[in-house]
């Protein structure tokens, strides 16, 4: 039966049709190794920033704090000023937050890791998925590297023979 005699109307003619092709688990996983690993390092990058945050941030925030003192027009107005900025040192209920958000980033980024070291062994597809869909949320301090790459590493792992790539790799049940 040649491709025009079909019965199904809707399937395409060749199954290579848009350049897919068989592919190797090997070439597979060097299609995906380098985005893989670039989440991998931006992420460890993210994690380090924010476990840094609660510790390092009230020293930059006052390192600007300086520098409004130094333009605010008069000595009533730096009273003020730093009256406000005590009131806010000591409000416990910020020191929270910060070391509560620096958790939950750190949680965020190792599973990102997790789900590019599984992309980069063509382990499990589904975590490979998500880590690539968590890189493109802009929520890192390397969101202008994460967010490309993550689009890069979807458009990788959605093509079906990569996805076949990673069926083969499962252990059989």
């Amino acid at each position: 039966m040649s491709d025009f005699q079909n019965p199904n109307p809707y399937q395409t003619p060749n199954p290579n049709f848009g350049g897919s092709s068989p592919m190797g688990a090997d070439q597979a996983a060097a299609r995906v190794a380098i985005p893989a690993i670039i989440i991998i390092i931006y992420s460890l990058f993210s994690i380090v920033y924010a476990a840094s945050t609660p510790f390092v941030g009230p020293i930059i925030q006052d390192a600007l704090n300086d520098v409004i003192r130094g333009i605010l027009p008069s000595e009533d107005a730096r009273r003020e000023f730093d009256a406000q900025m005590e009131q806010q040192r000591n409000n416990p209920f910020a020191l929270a937050v910060n070391i509560s958000t620096a958790v939950i980033s750190i949680v965020f980024f190792a599973f990102i890791i997790f789900g590019a070291w599984q992309m980069k062994t063509l382990g499990n597809w589904g975590w490979a998925l998500a880590a690539s869909i968590m890189s493109i949320i802009p929520c890192g301090c390397c969101c202008l590297i994460g967010t490309p790459v993550g689009i890069w590493a979807l458009v990788i792992i959605v093509k079906p023979e990569i996805k076949q790539a990673f069926r083969s790799m499962m252990p059989d049940k």
